[in-house]
């Protein structure tokens, strides 16, 4: 079993908030409370990926 993104799934309000959320905290220098949203980003099965124009959200699949 491997785990894979998916670019294709529509992003969830709750998600997109929690996104924000972590992006806020990471420009106020709050790494560690960053990382906990990300985690509990990632239970929910999403993965955010920083980038240079920002913060993108891909849902998290299961591969046999």
């Amino acid at each position: 079993m491997k785990l894979g993104v998916s670019d294709e799934v529509p992003v969830p309000q709750e998600v997109r908030e929690m996104a924000d959320k972590r992006e806020e905290l990471r420009r106020k220098g709050k790494f560690v409370e960053a990382d906990e949203v990300r985690v509990r980003m990632e239970k929910l099965g999403w993965r955010v990926e920083d980038t240079m124009i920002g913060a993108k959200i891909k849902k998290l699949i299961v591969r046999s």
